[in-house]
């Protein structure tokens, strides 16, 4: 190992995190916007035992947000035109590509060969089978997304948790592509590639968490992700253990019919409205009639809490937090965002599952 090559990094992660990372075996799923960088960053961080898998050919709609391909690429499948890059810029790299999309057949065998598993792609049906698999591998995962100028980066440590702690469903949307500036996008992968270089090193003990980023704002928190102990991966098995390590506050989901009786019996309640435009009023009508209930109005965006407490000044610890979106899981992540701030009252659910 060429330890002047990496000496700037060396002197943060010393040596042992130096030969760990470059022993460490990555597999990459994806070699598009995310993965094309995240594999890049890695690569160039000492990273040596890199797998990619993709199974698209590279085209001229590409170029402006994937930058590693250039038009001289153009028709070549991505992973073998990301292999080359990588090559050059670490020689030592030992990458092994493939040239086709995960799947119900494959990953299974892929993922179990490898250490660490990195979902970099853009079909959601995939996502959940990665996760799944990983789960039951025990591979630490770190999954992202990004949406316009924000994205999330979510880091699921097995068997703790999984990417159905926090989307129980698998969405109707088969691909998760969305409209995007590159830079944004570039924030995101750097952020995903931290976080997997921080699992190889022990840089901090880790536990299942989400970064939100938000790059208008400039802004980035993160929050634990507590276990879902009714999700079909048996989270429940492990979740004794992780609570008796350190305490892991969670939401608590109540049905949306449920939400008057809630009401009736607490004090100090507020009400989180994440509905769509056209469902907003809706809220009011149907339940709080109750002057001593506050509710909270904002766009179906999750929100950071300290936006929250900076505009409107009036949630307290001890308030009954309840959050409603349409579908549950975008209140879910709020929920959870506010327990880890120390909220214990908190409540979300669905208004689907009324109207």
């Amino acid at each position: 190992m060429d330890n002047h090559k990496y000496i700037s990094q060396v002197n943060m992660i010393g040596y042992h995190g130096q030969h760990a990372l470059k022993n460490a075996k990555v597999l990459c799923i994806g070699a598009g916007s995310f993965g094309s960088l995240v594999i890049s960053f890695l690569a160039a961080a000492g990273v040596e035992n890199l797998g990619i898998i993709d199974g698209e050919i590279i085209n001229a709609g590409n170029l402006n947000n994937q930058i590693i391909y250039t038009e001289n690429d153009i028709g070549k499948y991505k992973v073998d035109a990301l292999k080359k890059h990588l090559i050059k810029l670490n020689s030592a790299s030992k990458i092994t590509a493939y040239p086709y999309n995960i799947d119900v057949h494959n990953a299974k065998h892929l993922i179990h060969r490898y250490d660490f598993i990195v979902d970099c792609n853009d079909n959601f049906i995939a996502t959940y089978l990665i996760s799944d698999i990983c789960n039951s591998e025990g591979k630490n995962l770190v999954s992202a997304s990004v949406h316009g100028f924000s994205g999330e980066v979510m880091t699921f440590i097995a068997p703790q948790t999984c990417y159905r702690c926090l989307f129980p469903k698998v969405k109707n949307i088969l691909n998760r592509r969305r409209d995007m500036l590159y830079s944004s996008a570039a924030i995101i992968a750097s952020t995903q590639a931290n976080e997997v270089i921080k699992l190889i090193t022990n840089l901090k003990p880790i536990q299942s968490h989400m970064i939100n980023i938000d790059s208008v704002l400039n802004k980035m928190s993160s929050y634990n992700i507590a276990p879902d102990t009714a999700c079909i991966n048996h989270h429940h098995e492990h979740a004794a253990n992780i609570n008796s390590n350190k305490s892991i506050l969670s939401s608590t989901y109540i049905k949306y019919s449920d939400i008057p009786h809630l009401v009736n019996k607490t004090n100090n309640v507020i009400v989180i409205n994440m509905l769509k435009c056209e469902d907003k009023e809706k809220l009011s009508s149907h339940f709080y009639p109750q002057s001593s209930v506050k509710i909270i109005t904002y766009d179906n965006n999750i929100q950071p809490i300290a936006n929250i407490q900076k505009n409107h000044q009036l949630i307290k610890q001890d308030d009954n937090i309840i959050i409603v979106c349409n579908f549950g899981t975008k209140s879910k992540i709020l929920g959870q965002m506010f327990c880890n701030n120390g909220y214990k009252n908190v409540f979300y659910t669905k208004y689907a599952e009324f109207g």
